[in-house]
């Protein structure tokens, strides 16, 4: 679905995604684009609850 809507997406358009250490496994895929800058996304997770990935686009 993010391969689909980041090419309609803002620059610095906001993605979350919660409770990122309870399901990171079955996240991977979404992780993998989040997390490689290639896609145009800037991604840090913040350690509230838990977890929270928080992808910035700059494209």
């Amino acid at each position: 679905m993010m391969k689909m809507l980041a090419p309609k997406m803002r620059a610095c358009a906001l993605v979350t995604a919660d409770t990122y250490f309870t399901f990171k496994k079955s996240l991977r895929p979404y992780l993998g684009r989040m997390e490689n800058r290639t896609n145009g996304f800037d991604s840090v997770t913040l350690p509230i609850a838990h977890g929270m990935d928080y992808p910035v686009h700059h494209f």
